[in-house]
């Protein structure tokens, strides 16, 4: 089963993406990994200026919790 949450609160967001599959490996490392997945969310989180957080037991929880940001008009 996989799981989309986003939450609010005092401007804080957090948007969760989560599974009850087998996991990660235990010495996987999501900022070096070359899955496509991966590649996404940590451009997302850089342009966003996320903090990534993944736990891996009871499947896979990877969330991104960022602050609102003000929107600059193009030129």
């Amino acid at each position: 089963m996989i799981k989309v949450e986003f939450l609010s609160s005092n401007s804080t967001y957090e948007l969760i993406v989560s599974d009850n599959g087998v996991g990660l490996p235990s010495d996987f490392d999501y900022e070096r990994s070359d899955s496509l997945g991966f590649r996404l969310i940590n451009g997302l989180s850089d342009q966003i200026n996320a903090k990534i957080e993944v736990k891996t037991d009871n499947g896979t929880e990877i969330k991104l919790i960022f602050k609102e940001q003000p929107i600059i008009p193009n030129k």
